[in-house]
């Protein structure tokens, strides 16, 4: 399904073959992640630097519906040597070796946020930004960009009637992207046109 997500360059950011090919980067950033202080409500904002974008669906207007809930989602795919520190922030369950041959020694991770919210109503679209902290429309970002994601991290319990702890761990929700270094999508049929 490669060729769903087909990209081309940008006329104003594009992303360097460096930035894109996964045998170039040698060493995790050493603020891969920067942490938010807490809220009231135990929410912590946290930002992950240097990854690369696949899948990107955050467009406001059309959130998809993988499992029957209405979410905006993306992948975020960085070298395995930062699998640890991003353990900080994701079940390490979470994160999956990534399968193509080009992305070998590479880790992916599939963030969410819900697009409605459970005592009804909608939920804030995610916020993606380019370089320069201007708004960008999500649905020129193809897969191959390279930025910035924030998340908020919040900790959770599920109890029976009784009070009985039965499920509890950390929720990690995408809540915004900035892209740096754009390989824009522009869609089409791949390549194909029926008057040839």
């Amino acid at each position: 399904m490669a060729t769903a997500n087909k990209s081309s360059k940008s006329s104003t950011k594009k992303a360097s073959p460096e930035a894109r090919s996964p045998v170039k980067v040698k060493k995790a950033p050493k603020t891969f992640l920067r942490f938010g202080e807490k809220s009231e409500d135990g929410r912590q904002q946290v930002i992950i630097r240097d990854v690369t974008f696949f899948w990107v669906k955050c467009d406001p207007d059309n959130p998809v519906e993988p499992f029957g809930t209405l979410q905006w989602e993306c992948q975020i795919r960085f070298p395995e040597e930062r699998n640890d520190d991003c353990a900080q922030v994701i079940k390490e369950s979470w994160m999956k070796e990534c399968q193509e041959e080009e992305w070998a020694g590479w880790t992916q991770v599939n963030l969410s946020k819900r697009a409605e919210l459970k005592g009804g109503g909608s939920a804030k679209p995610i916020i993606v930004l380019d370089a320069d902290g201007e708004p960008l429309n999500p649905k020129i970002v193809g897969n191959g960009s390279t930025g910035h994601v924030r998340v908020f991290c919040r900790d959770y319990q599920t109890k029976s009637p009784k009070g009985k702890i039965l499920r509890e761990g950390t929720a990690v929700d995408l809540h915004g992207i900035k892209i740096m270094e754009l390989e824009e999508y522009t869609g089409g049929s791949g390549g194909l046109d029926f008057d040839e």
